[in-house]
């Protein structure tokens, strides 16, 4: 995981630090081209940006979700497993699940609730992989 975090500081001139201002970027706007090229890979697919909060929620979910899985007869079930009583499923958006066999049917349950989610194909590691998706 990279966070890029964006400071415009101060500019150095004459000797003496100048706050950055609209103004000052109006006047010169070649400092925003960083900002520029993140907004572009972002609308490009090339980059996920995340507010804090979000960022903070995945965190959460993450450390506190533990997944099992069985295979009955032709069905890979994965349970999910939360530390914490979650009533709004929304709450796993985004945890991705390695599977162990993409031609098979898979379920996915929290507490006898089930899930929806979304198959990814073979990722840098030429494994498969589900994401959970509740919207």
């Amino acid at each position: 995981m990279v966070i890029f975090y964006q400071h415009f500081g101060s500019f150095y001139v004459a000797e003496k630090n100048v706050p950055t201002t609209l103004e000052l970027l109006k006047q010169f706007p070649y400092y925003l081209n960083g900002l520029r090229f993140l907004k572009e890979q972002q609308d490009q697919g090339n980059l996920y940006v995340m507010k804090t909060y979000a960022l903070l929620r995945y965190v959460r979910m993450y450390l506190s979700t533990k997944v099992t899985s069985e295979s009955v007869e032709n069905t890979e079930i994965y349970t999910i497993n939360n530390y914490e009583e979650i009533s709004d499923l929304s709450f796993f958006n985004g945890l991705t699940i390695y599977i162990e066999n993409p031609k098979k049917m898979i379920r996915v349950f929290y507490r006898e609730r089930e899930l929806s989610f979304v198959r990814n194909g073979l990722d840098a590691r030429a494994r498969y992989s589900i994401t959970i998706k509740y919207d």
